[in-house]
């Protein structure tokens, strides 16, 4: 199934998506630079279960030595995260690793490291409106502040720059379904 959609009705196509635990990709808008997966070319799923990296790792051919990591609203950070002061622009790009609290790795425990750190990226609603509210969304219908956010590629591949590289790896991956710029691309069931 293909849809042309507008943002709202994409952000909704997502959150159901997310609801029933299935794994969507992203492509939206420019390409962003650099080795992490910012919001406009990547993977999104829940973090509530630690069995979806075993789903993944296979799912995009990578090793079970490869950990995932979140992506949150700025703005109730620090009901989750222990985050030093120093440390908050950071925060934004996923450069760094902080401290979960217990609760989050309650919730989430998909994003949290075994030593208990993760490496998140912190966004606000006035710079990344439509990934906001998708979180607003996701935490207010199943009680999780964060989704794993991984890279849009398959292992020793670069992420995924034009639609036909998302749409290839969309495919390869056998992934959900597919956030393409203002298009929803489900896989038949």
């Amino acid at each position: 199934m293909i849809v042309e959609s507008s943002e709202e009705e994409l952000i909704r196509l997502a959150g159901n998506s997310l609801t029933k635990g299935q794994i969507i990709a992203r492509a939206v808008g420019r390409m962003e630079y650099g080795p992490r997966a910012l919001g406009h070319r990547s993977i999104l799923c829940s973090a509530g279960q630690t069995e979806i990296h075993t789903t993944l790792n296979r799912l995009l051919n990578r090793t079970e030595t490869m950990p995932f990591a979140p992506i949150m609203r700025k703005e109730t950070a620090t009901k989750w995260l222990d985050i030093p002061k120093n440390a908050w622009t950071a925060t934004e790009w996923m450069t760094i690793t902080v401290q979960a609290k217990s609760e989050l790795t309650k919730r989430c425990p998909a994003v949290v490291h075994v030593d208990g750190s993760l490496r998140p990226q912190l966004i606000a609603k006035d710079t990344h409106p439509v990934l906001w509210q998708l979180l607003y969304n996701h935490e207010q219908m199943m009680g999780e502040p964060a989704l794993i956010n991984t890279s849009f590629n398959r292992h020793e591949e670069p992420i995924v720059c034009t639609h036909d590289d998302a749409l290839k790896a969309f495919i390869e991956s056998n992934l959900d379904a597919l956030w393409l710029g203002s298009l929803w691309v489900e896989r038949k069931t």
